[in-house]
């Protein structure tokens, strides 16, 4: 369902040795920035955060 995929979600990441593991993108021709990659089993990956996420 499109509806539950849009939902606002909070991820809380407490920042480990090797930082967060994850890289924020953005792009001339979209608006704000957005999650590119998780790094596998990261602070990141741990707290829900996911691929696309804004």
């Amino acid at each position: 369902d499109l509806k539950l995929q849009l939902r606002p979600r909070l991820c809380v990441i407490k920042k480990g040795p090797n930082g967060f593991g994850f890289n924020l993108h953005s792009e001339k021709t979209r608006p704000g920035q957005y999650i590119r990659a998780i790094d596998d089993d990261s602070p990141a990956q741990r707290s829900g955060l996911r691929p696309k996420d804004r």
